[in-house]
């Protein structure tokens, strides 16, 4: 899916029922988990962007923490929600509209920035673009989910189940990721980026090793 496409994605009535769908989603609540624990590792009180921010999920967990928040998207009907979670637990949040191509804010304005569930849907040319503008932004960490393809040496030194490995050696993983328009990055892919942004992994939280090959990771990365 290109970034065209994904701008209109989340807007009426998938947008309003984004997170209903996902009541009782293990790999929510693990995500959930997953994130409570890496935004510990950052100070409190610092300023914060979340892009895409979506229906504002993660506006709790930045108000434990006391971050100066700040959310951008490209949808108002995804931001109209956010704001109205915002309201709901009363945390104050600078909500607006920004494309992760070309964030409106000046080098280093924020001392962490997270984008999650966002990454798989852009090929690796797209990826490389917005992490570059997200590495940009921030003065410190970055907060990134991915998911990408586990190198079929580790399956087998792992001795993964039969359909996990035989998943990647035939390309199906890659048949199964574009049949519902995502991307799925090779392991080396995703740790070359990180270095030529300038930035190592603190702490990785793996949210869900799946039968595909493929694992999705929560990475709190820092600024070299």
């Amino acid at each position: 899916m290109d970034f065209a496409a994904l701008a209109t994605k989340y807007v009426g009535h998938t947008a309003w029922r984004y997170e209903g769908r996902r009541d009782g989603d293990r790999k929510w609540r693990a995500e959930e988990m997953a994130a409570a624990e890496l935004l510990r590792e950052v100070r409190k009180g610092a300023r914060t962007l979340d892009i895409p921010v979506g229906t504002g999920r993660l506006l709790s967990h930045l108000k434990a923490r006391r971050f100066a928040a700040h959310g951008l998207d490209v949808s108002p009907d995804m931001l109209a929600i956010a704001r109205a979670r915002a309201d709901a637990i009363s945390t104050n949040v600078e909500l607006g509209f920004g494309d992760i191509r070309a964030i409106p804010y000046e080098d280093g304005h924020f001392e962490l920035v997270t984008c999650l569930r966002f990454l798989n849907w852009i090929d690796a040319e797209g990826v490389e673009q917005a992490v570059k503008e997200l590495a940009r932004v921030t003065s410190d960490k970055l907060l990134l989910g991915i998911r990408y393809l586990a190198p079929i040496d580790e399956l087998k030194r792992r001795g993964s189940p039969v359909v996990r490995l035989g998943m990647r050696v035939l390309g199906l993983t890659h048949l199964r990721a574009r049949r519902h328009g995502l991307y799925f990055h090779d392991k080396d892919f995703v740790d070359g980026l990180f270095e030529r942004v300038g930035f190592e992994i603190v702490n990785a939280q793996l949210i869900e090793r799946r039968f595909d090959g493929t694992d999705y990771v929560f990475f709190l990365l820092k600024k070299r």
